[in-house]
């Protein structure tokens, strides 16, 4: 996924726009390590 980072970006914005609270950026990372 060579956009990943775009993808997370969005969420991210997306989620705080909206209000949505967001997982651990740590437990977001060791995910999309291990993906």
């Amino acid at each position: 996924m060579e956009n990943a980072q775009e993808v997370l970006e969005l969420l991210i914005e997306t989620a705080s726009e909206n209000g949505e609270s967001l997982p651990n950026p740590k437990t977001l990372g060791q995910s999309f390590q291990v993906a």
